[in-house]
């Protein structure tokens, strides 16, 4: 997953994460509803996957607005065909200079730690009871740290 920057981007990687993960339970439980009869879409989606979703998705958008800045006032350099810039590269756990960021491994610690809890619990409702086929929520204290987390990679990026 690249930036803007043709880097690699923590963002865009967390957005790709959670759409995977979510497509797959969304998946795997429509599957289960439809062998009982039921072939309507799941319409009732916990707030904090939406949340988690709308989450990815603006921090990426906005991710994608601030390296776009950076690259058009010079601040960072992009990339250009199959030559790259000498010196430091950043990626998902380092920042412009190369150095590893300490909010960008917050972020994907929790979001990993997040994402696994996530899958255990859809994974915990198809085997343990197939009948409950709606989406599980996803924690609210994980979601909280995964947003402060990411608060503290934009105000390093301002």
């Amino acid at each position: 997953m690249e930036g803007a920057d043709g880097w690699a981007s923590t963002s865009k990687l967390q957005w790709l994460l959670w759409i995977v993960v979510i497509l797959f339970a969304y998946t795997a439980l429509w599957v289960l509803r439809a062998k009982q009869g039921h072939c309507s879409a799941i319409s009732q989606v916990p707030v904090n996957v939406l949340t988690v979703l709308g989450f990815s998705t603006g921090t990426a958008a906005a991710a994608k607005g601030i390296t776009s800045a950076y690259v058009q006032s010079n601040r960072v350099s992009k990339p250009t065909g199959a030559a790259t810039p000498a010196g430091p590269k950043p990626g998902i756990l380092k920042d412009y200079s190369g150095v590893p960021e300490l909010a960008k491994i917050q972020v994907m610690g929790f979001t990993f730690v997040a994402l696994g809890i996530y899958l255990a619990t859809v994974i915990h409702q198809i085997v343990s009871n197939p009948v409950i086929t709606t989406l599980p929520n996803i924690d609210t204290p994980l979601l909280v740290l995964m947003g402060s987390a990411r608060a503290a990679t934009w105000e390093r990026s301002w």
